[in-house]
């Protein structure tokens, strides 16, 4: 039956009966009864006639409220059955069911269209990584290997021509034990070699230890509060690379003066309970800072792009607001499974 029929058949009876009882009453017994009666008994009638149109249109619009929780469910996971509604809302249906499909195709390949973006983006790091290995490392050995020789044919020297070669040579020595920090850091950047060799706590402390070293006048924290040792390369680079981004975003970007990050294992369960089987895991970092916030950043879209990327390449997230006191939340969470053994891993 079609919808408005289901709809206006019910209320029509019970409008009918409302009608009837009140030409009755009336005909027969208003003039004996006063206008406080007559309202009394018109609110008598009238109460269970509009509860009784209220009750009908709940339960026809029920499958209408089905549709609107899957249309607010972020990852709908279930369709809409068309054949337990009307024969008007089953075409919608049919339609919502057709575009949930389409949408979860399509965030499919978005997930893995940023997981190869990511991975794109890590080869190419690790290239430039061992050109700077390959090429820069032996030649700033060269250039120093270099400089102890002049400084030997130095000392051979006597008078004002020797001092003035000595500080020339010192002050290249000096550029290049600055190259070769730069390429040290470079190398750590581009490519963190301990990871997977040494618990993911110790190389994000790592990390923020070279932060300190490199901002000696910013204040970092850094809080990790039940993490494994690892999750696997990908989950590990992922958040590797987040706290790095985030904290160079701060500086950067920010001109932070103080940088907090906590880094954490969430488990959330599923509707079976909480028993251990029906957790999953989640890795959240959160980066705050007292900078200038989002708003001023107009050209901070890089990094943050490339930390969403990589998070949704995994099926994670990234959250940036502002924060009202000043400065930037940013908050990432990805999903990780259990490793297959915790402990210390073998460096």
């Amino acid at each position: 039956m079609p919808l408005r029929q289901q709809l206006m058949v019910p209320i029509a009876i019970t409008v009918a009966v409302a009608i009837l009882v009140a030409i009755v009453v009336l005909a027969y017994g208003a003039p004996q009864w006063s206008y406080g009666a007559l309202l009394a008994l018109w609110l008598a009638i009238s109460a269970p006639c509009v509860l009784i149109v209220y009750a009908v249109l709940a339960w026809r619009l029920q499958p209408l409220e089905a549709m609107a929780r899957v249309a607010e469910q972020e990852d709908p996971a279930e369709h809409l059955a068309g054949n337990t509604v009307a024969p008007e809302l089953a075409l919608i249906a049919g339609r919502i069911n057709h575009l949930l499909a389409a949408l979860m195709e399509a965030k499919s390949l978005n997930v893995q269209l940023h997981r190869n973006a990511s991975e794109l983006q890590e080869a190419e790091r690790r290239r430039i990584a061992n050109e700077l290995h390959d090429e820069a490392g032996p030649c700033l050995f060269g250039i120093s290997a270099n400089l102890s020789s002049i400084r030997r044919l130095a000392d051979g020297l006597e008078g004002e021509q020797s001092e003035k070669l000595l500080q020339r040579v010192a002050e290249i020595d000096g550029i290049t034990s600055r190259l070769k920090s730069f390429n040290r850091d470079m190398l750590r950047t581009l490519h963190p070699v301990q990871l997977g060799q040494v618990p993911l706590s110790d190389a994000v402390s790592s990390l923020v230890a070279g932060f300190r070293r490199q901002h000696p006048d910013t204040v970092f924290t850094l809080e990790v509060d039940a993490l494994a040792d690892g999750y696997g390369k990908d989950a590990d680079l992922a958040v590797y690379r987040a706290v790095q981004e985030a904290i160079t975003n701060a500086l950067r970007h920010g001109d932070a003066g103080r940088v907090d990050i906590t880094l954490s294992e969430t488990r959330v369960y599923a509707a079976g309970g909480a028993e251990q089987a029906n957790a999953s895991r989640l890795v959240r970092l959160n980066v705050r800072d007292n900078g200038s916030g989002v708003a001023s950043q107009p050209d901070a879209g890089i990094g943050l792009t490339a930390m969403r990327d990589r998070a949704r390449g995994l099926g994670g997230s990234v959250a940036i607001e502002n924060v009202s006191t000043g400065g930037t939340d940013v908050t990432v969470t990805i999903p990780v499974v259990a490793p297959a053994v915790d402990g210390p891993r073998a460096g």
